[in-house]
């Protein structure tokens, strides 16, 4: 009570009424009655409505700023090579693959570009380098190995760039010692020559035929073996060691006008 009196006098003696300074210093004092309190405690919830209500009016300018001023987001690409499988023989030029790069949809939309990279004797060529943004790309690939190359796995880089950000993916290309490819209903090549010893493989590129053929290929031998590779479709592989020497003549039993010949040598 002193308090509140010292306040009302020193107001009034700068010439403030005894109210105004009463309400200015003695508030908080009025606070210890129940009135007082109630009365404190709803200016304090206006006084947190205002400001939960100005939140909204503060933050939303600063992030919409500050959302201007960062680097676009990256589109990160998806690269899937088909087949998983890619065989090749030392001296081929194979063009059966397929490079897709998916570019997710993204608020600011990013282009890429590709580059690939691939081990000594082996080439790895894409049709395209560039993948348009928020677009799915299907790259044709031709890929060569030298005649020197010795069977194996080799990893092939393909580079992505989306503006400042590099991103490596690697595909594995497999050289196999002799390689037949079923495609467009023929064997190619029709008629190879290996040495003892060599294990030839057979891949399927064909997929459905006409209307109701689906493409599904085997080997069948004819002389000089007595068996046959299971059935196989788009992209299946069989392969087969040739211990002996001789002539092995093979057709495909589900299109028999497909003949094939492997020669092994002493």
């Amino acid at each position: 009570m002193v308090l509140v009196w010292f306040g009302s006098a020193a107001g009034e003696e700068h010439g403030l009424p005894r109210r105004t300074t009463r309400s200015v210093t003695g508030c908080f004092f009025d606070a210890l009655s129940p009135e007082g309190y109630g009365r404190l405690l709803r200016r304090l919830l206006r006084f947190c409505g205002i400001i939960i209500m100005l939140i909204p009016l503060v933050l939303l300018p600063a992030y919409f700023f500050i959302s201007t001023q960062l680097p676009p987001p990256l589109a990160n690409g998806v690269m899937t090579l088909t087949p998983t499988v890619v065989l090749i023989a030392p001296g081929q030029t194979q063009n059966y693959s397929v490079l897709t790069v998916t570019m997710p949809s993204s608020k600011v939309p990013v282009s890429a570009t590709l580059a690939a990279s691939a081990p000594e004797g082996l080439s790895f060529e894409m049709s395209d380098t560039y993948v348009p943004p928020q677009e799915s790309s299907n790259i044709p690939i031709v890929i060569h190995a030298s005649s020197s190359l010795a069977p194996g796995p080799y990893r092939v880089t393909v580079r992505e760039t989306e503006g400042s950000s590099v991103r490596d993916q690697t595909f594995t290309v497999t050289v196999v010692p002799a390689l037949v490819v079923m495609e467009h209903l023929t064997f190619v090549p029709h008629t190879l020559s290996v040495a003892r010893g060599t294990t030839v493989y057979w891949m399927n590129l064909d997929s459905t035929i006409g209307c109701c053929d689906p493409g599904i290929h085997n080997v069948d031998f004819t002389t000089g073996l007595d068996f046959q590779s299971p059935d196989l479709r788009t992209f299946g592989t069989w392969s087969f060691q040739f211990e002996n020497a001789g002539d092995f003549y093979y057709i495909c039993s589900i299109h028999p006008f497909m003949t094939g010949e492997i020669g092994v040598s002493r």
